[in-house]
């Protein structure tokens, strides 16, 4: 029995070590990784070129390890509408859009285009500090992280003639792109048209509308000069994009190819604005050598001051009614900040 019982260790030894021998490896981490970044811009605008601009930070601080591949206009037909929802799922890694964009899933994504509130880039830079943390918040809900701001000229108006008064808004058919600034010019007495880009120019040229809300870069890219000989520079609103992360997606990466995304990130989000600045610069000489007259908000009647304010009131007060404690707070946090009340 002895022998039988010593024979039997020797067999289920053997077996132990033959099935320890047969076991798979376990697998190798994963070193290499590309992300597919979607953003409706394209590589030549100020949202596009950072994309490629934290792109190559990454690429060179992880010795391409982390890989962006900029999907620009709309190549993988991930709309900006859905790009909250695309990281939120894990249907893309990274995404890139403006903040608006994703009001469908909170209103407090229109916090840059609430009328009046950042005029000036100055302003927007103190916005952006400002909403960081409730924005934050937000997409960590979302299961999204804020990789960096990035965003656009101040908006104005082009027109014919300058819009100093109360009174030269009054009628005035005009093309707005968003609900927010149809109520605005609605509430000044014009008569606004919430049409696209591309409808614009036609409408345009046959007299349908007679000025245009969009920014010194709209003008450029439209000559809107040669129609609009005016621009009145009175920042309606400075639009703010988003590049975000899905945090499933950085909980794949190691710690050290982590905080090199959150690095470039922030380093994209300065080299950004750095950037938007020189080109509304070089916009503005642009717009001047098409014989652009700019109308400057210190120039505007006190009536039209007033009109402007009395008109926002009731878009930002509804906004913070929909939005309410963190709205409240940021409304808050930005007037005690700039002097602004709202």
């Amino acid at each position: 029995m002895r022998i039988l019982a010593s024979i039997m260790n020797g067999v289920c030894a053997a077996s132990l070590g033959l099935m320890g021998a047969l076991a798979p490896a376990p697998a190798m981490a994963q070193s290499r990784w590309a992300w597919d970044m979607p953003n409706e811009y394209g590589p030549q605008t100020v949202p596009g070129s950072a994309d490629a601009h934290f792109g190559a930070l990454l690429k060179a601080a992880t010795g391409g390890r982390l890989e962006v591949v900029n999907q620009y206009g709309g190549s993988i037909s991930v709309k900006s509408r859905d790009m909250l929802d695309a990281v939120s799922t894990g249907a893309v890694p990274v995404a890139h859009f403006p903040l608006q964009a994703a009001s469908g899933a909170n209103p407090l994504f229109l916090v840059s285009n609430l009328p009046f509130l950042a005029q000036t880039i100055e302003e927007s830079v103190i916005l952006q500090k400002v909403i960081r943390p409730h924005i934050e918040s937000l997409l960590s809900e979302y299961n999204a992280e804020l990789l960096y701001f990035t965003f656009f000229p101040p908006v104005g108006v082009w027109s014919k003639t300058p819009l100093l008064t109360l009174g030269d808004y009054r009628g005035l058919r005009l093309r707005t792109n968003d609900a927010i600034s149809t109520s605005l010019f609605k509430a000044l007495g014009a008569s606004p048209l919430q049409i696209s880009w591309s409808d614009m120019l036609p409408q345009l040229q046959t007299g349908a509308i007679s000025a245009v809300h969009t920014s010194i870069s709209g003008g450029v890219l439209g000559q809107l000069w040669t129609t609009l000989p005016y621009y009145n520079d009175v920042g309606t609103f400075i639009p703010i994009n988003g590049a975000i992360v899905s945090k499933a997606a950085m909980a794949k990466l190691p710690a050290d190819v982590q905080e090199a995304v959150r690095k470039a990130g922030r380093d994209t989000e300065a080299w950004a604005r750095d950037t938007m600045i020189a080109s509304i610069k070089k916009e503005f000489a642009i717009a001047a050598g098409g014989k652009t007259k700019v109308v400057t908000i210190n120039e505007l009647s006190k009536d039209l001051s007033a009109a402007y304010a009395n008109a926002a009131k009731p878009i930002i007060s509804d906004w913070v009614t929909k939005t309410g404690a963190r709205g409240k707070a940021i409304v808050d946090a930005y007037s005690k900040q700039t002097g602004k009340q709202f």
